[in-house]
Order: C-alpha cells, then structure tokens, then sequence
C-alpha cells in the first residue's frame, strides 16, 4: 500500500463556487487552476490524479496488489522537528508575531488548519487501517480561518506583541472565499481526532515565548 501527500489545494477552487453552501468532500477535484494560475495549487490535482492513473493501469494490466490511499491536509501549523522556520506555516506565525502585518493589515487569504502532528498519525492509520485502501482523506478543520482570525487567536496570549488587529485593504475590499470542507471520514475510517486550531498555536506560543 501506498499513501500520497496530496493537499486540500487538489479539492478546492481558487473561487468560490456557485452555491456558497458547497460542503467541498473527497470527491471534489481543483479543476480551476492551472499552469498560468496558481501553478502550485495545479501542481497538487495534477500529481494525485497521476497517482491514481498508476493504479489504474496497474488494475489494467493484471496487478491488483497495489493500493492507494491519499492523504489531503489543509493549511498545516503546529511543531517543528527542525529549528527552520521557513516553511509556510511557522513562516506565516512568525510574521505576524513579529508585526510583518502589523501596519497594512493581514493580506487575503482563508484555509481550512490542520496541526502536522494530526497529519503524521493520519498517514500510519492510512497506511493500517484496512479500510482506508482506494480513499481520499481530508485531514483539515472543517471551517476555514482567516490570517486575522490566527492573529486574534495568537492575541489570547501574545496581547503586548506586535499582531495585526484589522485586515489590509486588499483582504477588506471583499469577502474572502472560506472553504468548508467534510473531513469526516478522517475520524470515522482513521480513527483521527484531531486537535483544535487553539490547540496547536499552544506549541507556537510557547515557542516564541522563549525567544
């Protein structure tokens, strides 16, 4: 059995669709980017869809001994094994802890969270649990959250640092396309319970508490 990173970007448009009601599920795919917009979000549909391809040729040829189960997470934050703090989502705490935002406001932007330690133990229950095999798993809060709803929540705690406390006038001037995704099955096939966005900003704060 196989189990591929994919990412929520391989699900969700960059627009929002016609019925502000869509629930986005595992059945959904990122038909609207592409190579001259959003490449990265492109990149991801293109590289799962060519997972599943390799699977169904393999079935087509006679091998029915290969499984895939893939693994789509939202925007991940929490704890790093390393002491880099360039990946986007330490990168993005770190930012508005250290008032990058401060001045012009959150810039737009709205993603469902997901703490990566959630992510790694929805990668071994994919890979163990029997009934995962040929599934697609959403590991992602089921709203989406703002930059400025993370700042507010950093704010609980972090009060006398620098956080942005409005939105810039670019993320102000319309209403930010925020996702609802259906990660239920994470918890009714994998068994994943996953921790609150409060939650994994605790580690992120005691962190830059130290510092």
């Amino acid at each position: 059995r196989v189990v591929v990173t994919s990412s929520t970007a391989a699900m969700i448009p960059d627009s929002p669709p016609a019925d502000p009601r869509k629930i986005f599920t595992e059945k959904d795919w990122n038909l609207e980017s592409h190579l001259g917009q959003n490449p990265y979000r492109y990149s991801k549909r293109v590289a799962e869809q060519a997972a599943w391809k390799f699977v169904e040729h393999r079935r087509h040829r006679g091998s029915t001994r290969l499984e895939l189960v893939a693994v789509n997470p939202g925007y991940m934050i929490g704890p790093p094994l390393a002491n880099r703090t360039d990946g986007p989502g330490l990168s993005l705490i770190k930012a508005l802890l250290e008032g990058n935002f401060f001045t012009a406001g959150t810039p737009p932007g709205c993603h469902g969270i997901v703490d990566v330690r959630d992510v790694a133990q929805a990668h071994i229950a994919a890979l163990e649990v029997p009934e995962a095999a040929g599934r697609r798993f959403i590991v992602s809060s089921t709203r989406s959250f703002t930059q400025l709803q993370l700042a507010e929540i950093l704010a609980e705690e972090f009060s006398e640092w620098p956080l942005p406390t409005r939105a810039s006038s670019a993320a102000a001037s319309e209403p930010p396309f925020c996702p609802t995704v259906d990660a239920s099955p994470s918890r009714t096939v994998l068994g994943l319970r996953q921790r609150s966005v409060r939650k994994s900003l605790q580690i992120g704060r005691a962190s830059g508490r130290e510092r």
